[in-house]
């Protein structure tokens, strides 16, 4: 596997392994889509961090159906990592049932403590056990909880017990992560949750051009396959940065273009891999897509929504209403419902899939009847102007990753504490220094700032709580202003800074 950037990440949870050992424990939450890097970035520090003192169990929560399940797989991940440390055992394969695990328990000196646990099979006592465990060994732990999120479906206490003993804890921390975003972030950031302010949250984006590049050169020189510069950025622009569809598009290119990796040939190999049932995003995007729907499925309403929004980007409640004939209240539920499942975003009163290329393909392969016949060059040019034009052009969210990535920025520059400020008006970032607010609103479009978006900034501002208070005034543009907007903004003192 080739591994490329998050090398910020990955220090990230180095450092925090090193405070945990010194006797300062902190937690971490990565936030991310799915297959964005989150697992990779887990199994990196797994491998590369070593401590004779440290064990680093990993467990995919999504793999179990109840809590009977968990419980074992969890102890199993545990005793696993410490019998490999003590030589106890050799080989993951030596462990498939609890009478396997109660064997090398006692290898381990510690069977009392783990017949116990499987007799209990409780949530609470695994958790208050293993620290017993952790001490009478002589190990920290540092445990990785991949899909973190499928915790909530075991059964509904299993956060305020898990809650109840961390902050107990001394001799275990632990990494989770997650691809729904939604759910994660109910889980670590709202108020009156369990682990509410209990775990540092790490946001995983798409790759910038530059790491794109990176990423797609190694692979193809790996496989001595010639490919210019031209080739790299089409491959950047075809996957908008998605790690995995960017090694995806590059191992179709090794398989069928070896001779002659083009641009025209990396658009082929894309079309490929998402249009065609076998193709490897196709199917993870049919994944995304399903899983995702069926946790907000109330008939065939939401499948409609879906539809209309790949056909036609940015529409309103009442526009979404109109489409598919049915009352604005009826559709507000299932749009709520929808937005739980990060298949679809809300900006400025209008609804957007969160990631275009997922709008994309649902439109071709469930509205574009015919046009995955790739072999007619006029059809996949056709597919490929549209991909460029009507969807990756369109995409408006900001993104989590880079939410929290100019928030960092942005605290470093100014020397404060910054926080979202979801309430009066939904500004983007809110932080306080002395005796002045500072406000933020971050745009991440494709185009510059316009008047009328600086405009509804500061009509925002003047109708907000913060109206009367001492104020510095931000707005962050990917694409810097236009002349009205500049001329708007430096009238009413709204500082203007453009990120690259």
């Amino acid at each position: 596997m080739v591994f490329v950037n998050r090398l910020k990440e990955l220090e990230n949870l180095k450092s925090l392994a090193d405070a945990f050992l010194k006797g300062d424990k902190s937690n971490a939450a990565i936030i991310g889509v799915r297959r964005i890097g989150k697992t990779e970035i887990l199994m990196k520090f797994k491998d590369e961090y070593k401590d004779k003192n440290l064990i680093i169990p990993y467990f995919n929560v999504q793999r179990v159906g109840d809590t009977s399940s968990f419980i074992f797989s969890y102890v199993r991940e545990m005793l696993l990592e410490m019998g490999f440390k003590k030589g106890a055992i050799v080989s993951r394969n030596e462990i498939a049932d609890w009478n396997d695990l109660l064997i090398l328990a006692t290898k381990l000196g510690i069977e009392k403590e783990v017949r116990k646990i499987q007799e209990k099979n409780d949530i609470g006592y695994l958790f208050e056990s293993q620290e017993t465990i952790l001490e009478n060994l002589g190990y920290y732990c540092i445990y990785l909880l991949d899909e973190f999120q499928y915790v909530t479906i075991l059964e509904k206490r299993f956060l305020e017990v898990m809650r109840s003993t961390v902050e107990k804890q001394k001799c275990i921390a632990y990494i989770t992560s997650g691809s729904s975003i939604r759910m994660m972030e109910d889980i670590f950031a709202k108020e009156e949750e369990p682990f509410f302010g209990q775990f540092a949250r790490i946001y995983i984006g798409p790759f910038s051009r530059k790491d794109s590049l990176t990423l797609s050169r190694k692979i193809l020189e790996m496989h001595e396959v010639e490919a210019d510069e031209n080739v790299h950025n089409r491959i950047f622009q075809l996957t908008a940065g998605n790690p995995f569809f960017i090694r995806t598009v590059c191992r179709r290119l090794v398989f069928d273009f070896r001779e002659a990796a083009t641009p025209q040939n990396a658009e082929y190999a894309f079309l490929t891999e998402t249009l065609k049932e076998k193709g490897e995003i196709y199917l993870v995007l049919d994944y995304i897509y399903n899983d995702s729907l069926s946790r907000a499925y109330k008939g065939k309403a939401h499948r409609e929504i879906l539809l209309t929004l790949a056909k036609e980007h940015g529409l309103t409640l009442s526009e979404i209403a109109r489409r598919i004939d049915k009352p604005s209240g009826e559709v507000s539920n299932y749009l709520k419902a929808l937005l739980r499942t990060d298949l679809i975003i809300k900006e400025d009163d209008k609804y957007y899939f969160r990631d275009p290329i997922l709008r994309f393909w649902l439109a071709e392969t469930y509205l574009g009847a015919g046009r995955s016949k790739l072999t007619n060059k006029t059809i996949a040019d056709q597919l490929i102007h549209d991909l460029q034009e009507k969807y990756l052009a369109a995409s408006v969210e900001l993104g989590k990753a880079k939410e929290y990535e100019m928030r960092v920025k942005l605290e470093a520059r100014y020397g404060i504490k910054l926080e979202n400020y979801p309430e009066e008006g939904e500004f983007d970032l809110v932080g306080r220094k002395n005796n002045t607010v500072f406000l933020f609103e971050i745009k991440w479009r494709n185009k510059p700032v316009d008047y009328n978006q600086i405009h509804d900034f500061f009509t925002k501002v003047e109708k907000s709580k913060f109206a009367k208070e001492e104020k510095r005034l931000f707005m962050v543009s990917k694409e810097g202003f236009t002349k009205n907007a500049e001329v708007f903004g430096k009238k009413h003192g709204i500082e203007m800074l453009r990120d690259e």
